[in-house]
């Protein structure tokens, strides 16, 4: 690089080094395609930074399209996996506690058919007011319990207020 008369009075950063690249290639890439929109005219021999120039547009076009052919590959792999699990959702939604048939699933399957048969069961009425009833119970309790504990608190206060006007009523007479 420092020979090449481009990067002499350039300081050699990356971000420089980058973008004086990138404008190389573009003025590569617009040359030839000035070149070849152009009919009739000779065109003159490419030189050193020309061809590595041209090598290295043919390397990244090379790579793009083993990119994008890898992604098709894999996005037809995922897309294949997505329908293989989709429809054996399907089949597990489709199964009844009745017509299960476990030779075609394996454990993981066997976790979801078992969810799958359990039955779920609503709260009905009665349910509901029986649970309203064992909350209301269980609040009444603890109300009961906190004024027992408020009142034992209460006796235990007012012996605590006599005992010191007892203690007072000593320190007088000795006084």
């Amino acid at each position: 690089m420092n020979l090449h008369d481009g990067f002499r009075e350039n300081p050699r950063d990356q971000r420089i080094v980058r973008e004086r690249f990138n404008k190389l290639l573009n003025e590569f890439k617009a040359k030839t395609r000035s070149e070849e929109a152009a009919s009739g005219i000779a065109v003159d021999p490419l030189d050193e930074n020309e061809i590595l120039l041209k090598e290295i547009v043919e390397i990244m076009q090379s790579l793009s399209s083993e990119r994008t052919s890898n992604t098709k590959m894999s996005e037809g792999k995922e897309r294949e996996k997505a329908l293989k699990m989709r429809d054996k959702a399907m089949k597990t939604w489709g199964k009844t506690k009745k017509d299960t048939d476990q030779s075609d699933f394996d454990e993981s399957d066997e976790k979801c058919m078992t969810t799958l048969r359990r039955k779920r069961q609503r709260r009905r009425g009665p349910d509901a007011l029986k649970y309203l009833e064992e909350n209301a119970h269980c609040e009444m309790e603890l109300k009961r319990e906190e004024l027992a504990f408020c009142k034992k608190q209460a006796v235990l206060e007012h012996k605590r207020l006599q005992l010191e006007q007892t203690k007072q009523e000593q320190l007088q007479e000795c006084n």
